[in-house]
């Protein structure tokens, strides 16, 4: 599998972490953020995306 950057959404930190083990991503992510981009490291309660290496 070649090697790139995956975007996961989901309702808060989390969720995105369940999704990502789910479909097999790395960890830790390379960073979390709010629609808004507020950029965080794990206190989102709402909408919520992260960027995982796959």
């Amino acid at each position: 599998m070649e090697k790139a950057n995956m975007r996961i959404q989901a309702r808060g930190v989390d969720a995105v972490n369940a999704e990502a083990r789910t479909q097999g991503l790395a960890f830790h992510a390379l960073g979390y953020w709010s629609p808004e981009s507020h950029g965080f490291v794990k206190t989102a309660p709402g909408d919520c995306n992260g960027v995982f290496k796959r």
